[in-house]
């Protein structure tokens, strides 16, 4: 797994399994199976990685595992153990080309040494989260989408080739006559189903080119949207923050929406309490 800059560097996947191949023969080491462990060591589970583990495991004599950097191989401390258990067995034995070789006759020393690599790899790793982060909610202050845009707007990249958003002019008029349609209180949202089937109002999220007319959920999420008024919510950080694009509707038309459906709420409750 590598960057865009390491890529530009000469640090290629290829690059990396071509370094490796010249090491394995070098020091005289037959190669039995290559792996790509592409997946991420800080995220969820990693099913190729234990494929590698299991291989090891299924050979009957050592093996040797051959990375290029200790943070290719994991940038967590949750495959320490497995990797150690295999080491202390004289099951595995593992080759850095940054530095050096691990097996079960190591020492305190180069263990350590080994060790302090998957820290400093963890570090880099929980600090390019950390400006990740930074990065989003600096984009969220500034009233920036970081989300696709909800329909009645499209996700574009402005002339300087930075994302952006526009008003969707061939939705947006549609957008707002639902939200003046709901307001009246006299039309439901099958009402509003049949209005956007009318006229041709389908979504912008569909897969294999086949638009869909706006059911009556796709409409319920609609009305419910605040970025329609202004107000971008973030479920991350449970909070709402005022974006910078254009406004379909005024905060009082959507609000007059959000009292329509608590009425309506509130009888449906009633008639089922009654009926049961």
């Amino acid at each position: 797994r590598v960057s865009t800059q390491e890529q530009e560097q000469g640090h290629s996947i290829d690059a990396q399994i071509a370094k490796l191949r010249e090491y394995s023969k070098r020091n005289n080491l037959e190669i039995i199976k290559e792996f790509e462990v592409v997946e991420s060591s800080t995220r969820g589970e990693r099913p190729e990685f234990y494929k590698m583990i299991e291989f090891v495991e299924s050979q009957k004599g050592q093996v040797a595992l051959v990375c290029d950097k200790v943070d290719r191989l994991q940038r967590s401390f949750t495959e320490l153990p497995v990797l150690d258990k295999l080491r202390k067995q004289n099951k595995l034995v593992l080759h850095f080309l940054d530095i050096g070789k691990l097996d079960g006759d190591s020492n305190s020393q180069q263990i350590s040494f080994y060790q302090m690599s998957v820290v400093m790899a963890n570090a880099y790793t929980n600090a390019i989260s950390d400006n990740v982060k930074r990065s989003i909610l600096h984009k969220l202050n500034n009233g920036e989408c970081i989300q696709k845009a909800p329909l009645g707007y499209l996700n574009i990249r402005d002339e300087n080739d930075r994302s952006d958003l526009i008003v969707d002019k061939s939705r947006a008029l549609l957008i707002q006559e639902l939200f003046k349609m709901y307001s009246t209180g006299t039309v439901s949202l099958g009402d509003l189903s049949k209005f956007a089937k009318e006229n041709g109002f389908t979504n912008n999220f569909f897969k294999g080119g086949a638009a869909k007319t706006l059911s009556k959920n796709v409409i319920s999420v609609i009305l419910k949207n605040p970025f329609y008024y202004g107000e971008m919510y973030v479920k991350k950080y449970d909070k709402y923050y005022p974006h910078k694009y254009e406004m379909l509707i005024s905060k009082a038309l959507y609000d007059e929406c959000q009292r329509v459906t608590l009425i309506r709420s509130r009888a449906n409750n009633r008639i089922q309490a009654i009926q049961s």
